[in-house]
């Protein structure tokens, strides 16, 4: 799918070159890493929800910005989606004693509504979505 096996939390990657550089690719590749990794979460003072993943990665690995980065330009680039980073001050020690600490991107307001229609969830977070913004089923 472009990421490698194992423990991502150790390994530096980028979104590989043939997923980058085809709309239908990245729009393939990011459904499936927000499917499995991202969220939608929706506050009632707030108009519509918001997407967020949070990305963790072991303090020592200096490219899980990067990755980050190019999640949030390529969604820019194929579908003009705007989207912010942050770094989260949280952090997690694991069982081996690394420390692991989180980026997160976050897509908001208007563009959710591009995500629904453009790229979307699968599955349940499809569901969630499509019932948040108020559509019965399906992806429109």
């Amino acid at each position: 799918c472009g990421v490698p096996a194992g423990q991502k939390v150790l390994t530096p990657f980028l979104i590989p070159n043939c997923i980058k550089k085809y709309k239908k690719c990245f729009k393939i590749f990011f459904q499936r890493i927000f499917s499995c990794e991202g969220c939608v979460f929706h506050e009632p003072s707030r108009k519509l929800p918001q997407i967020r993943m949070d990305m963790w990665k072991s303090e020592k690995i200096k490219e899980k910005i990067n990755f980050v980065e190019e999640l949030a330009n390529y969604l820019k680039i194929h579908f003009d989606i705007q989207s912010t980073i942050r770094k989260v001050n949280v952090y997690n020690i694991r069982k081996d004693n690394i420390i692991t600490r989180p980026m997160r991107i976050y897509i908001l307001g208007e563009s959710v509504k591009k995500f629904q229609k453009e790229i979307g969830f699968e599955g349940e977070k499809q569901i969630k979505l499509n019932k948040i913004m108020g559509l019965s089923f399906g992806r429109h």
